[in-house]
């Protein structure tokens, strides 16, 4: 017989910050010796409805960790946790209980667990032959309980990343199968700030970016998507050295045909604009690039000038790739000192994680290496750390 008390209401967040209340009385961010404590109940709660035997869950929170006598230390777990949830209730229920040989957590107790209930809503809302409205209904409280990762400050445990896991693919889907029904039923508007959501959890999400640009367009909100088509192709360039140009192709095609609709020359122009005073060099995505590239190319035979294409390349100091973190401030500094070494009509874009391609008009080849050496310059007075190289190479374009 275990003690608990029918009036002890408990409600607990698995997602983003993990938190537990019993009877108002919250308690969050743990730290220090308390953290496997933690631990030990975020498990049980995890568990509660399939309790495990005893050496899993031994192992399961120990995560191959060294300890010397696992046994006598998960009591003495458990004690800990006992008093610290007897503490939070203040009253004398007994919230851990010992069952077939294994420790478990009291379903006696009422208790709410956002994780439970995400996957309950999840649920409903995919069966297929439910009314569209109620499956619409569900997705939206699915996701407003999807508050950030499973468990994000224990996501060292291999328990709480396949669950995690788990969590965010159905998360993902909830997100695509919502802003499926929305767009059957023409209401995009709806859809904006549940992709803006979903974007803020998953950034390299490539079908919300698609379905936030849907979003935007039939919302008569070409600027934005516009905006946002250029923001999402330069932080795939720079963070994977991917481009997506070709594949979002098809839906800025679409934003182009729509900008274009009864839009007078006035209107254009001002849309033509930078809305900020710049100076230095120009710079774009790749795909921008090759447009600006060709177009002056063609123009050569007629102008006579000259074209140079100086390629900016950082490695490591041992030859291969940069470190990651050091590729992503080196980075920064050498696109900075290229923009800001540059002249306004000259043209600069990333081809590649670790690459800069510029676009140099009416130079010789000795102007293009002075600019090169002042980029150069700039970059090793702003990056003084040894752990990366630049290579450069100039190429004259003749047509």
């Amino acid at each position: 017989m275990y003690l608990y008390s029918e009036n002890s209401k408990v409600a607990i967040q698995m997602f983003g910050e993990f938190s537990i209340t019993i009877n108002g009385n919250t308690m969050t961010n743990l730290k220090g010796r308390t953290k496997r404590v933690w631990m030990l109940i975020q498990y049980l709660v995890a568990r509660r409805f399939a309790p495990v035997p005893l050496d899993r869950l031994l192992r399961d929170i120990w995560d191959g960790r060294e300890c010397g006598d696992p046994e006598n230390a998960l009591k003495n777990l458990v004690y800990r946790a006992r008093s610290l949830l007897r503490e939070l209730s203040g009253d004398k229920s007994q919230f851990i209980i010992f069952l077939n040989g294994t420790y478990a957590w009291n379903n006696q107790c009422g208790c709410s667990v956002d994780s439970e209930r995400f996957l309950e809503y999840a649920k409903k809302a995919f069966v297929q032959t439910a009314p569209e409205e109620k499956r619409i209904g569900w997705y939206r409280k699915a996701i407003g309980l999807y508050r950030g990762g499973f468990l994000p400050k224990s996501s060292y445990s291999t328990w709480v990343i396949l669950q995690r896991a788990r969590y965010s693919e159905i998360y993902r889907r909830c997100v695509n199968e919502l802003c499926g029904l929305l767009a059957n039923r023409n209401r995009y508007e709806e859809m904006v700030p549940v992709v803006e959501s979903a974007l803020r959890r998953f950034p390299y999400e490539e079908p919300f970016h698609i379905l936030l640009l849907k979003a935007y367009s039939n919302t008569g909100r070409t600027a934005k998507a516009f905006d946002h088509y250029n923001r999402t192709v330069k932080m795939f360039y720079q963070e994977f050295g991917v481009d997506l140009g070709e594949f979002l192709k098809p839906y800025s095609s679409r934003m182009n045909n729509q900008s274009r609709s009864e839009t007078d020359l006035e209107t254009i122009w001002n849309d033509l604009q930078e809305k900020t005073k710049v100076e230095g060099a120009y710079f774009c995505d790749y795909d921008m690039f090759k447009c600006l590239y060709r177009s002056q190319v063609r123009l050569m035979p007629r102008t006579g000038l000259s074209i140079f294409l100086i390629l900016f390349t950082l490695g490591g100091k041992d030859g291969g790739a940069p470190e990651p973190d050091a590729l992503k401030t080196a980075s920064e500094k050498l696109k900075n000192a290229i923009l800001t070494s540059m002249r306004k009509g000259d043209t600069v874009a990333s081809c590649s994680a670790t690459q800069y391609i510029a676009l140099l008009q009416t130079v010789t080849v000795e102007t293009a290496q002075s600019i090169v050496q002042r980029v150069m310059r700039k970059f090793k007075f702003e990056y003084r750390k040894d752990n990366v190289n630049v290579v450069t190479k100039v190429t004259s374009i003749i047509e």
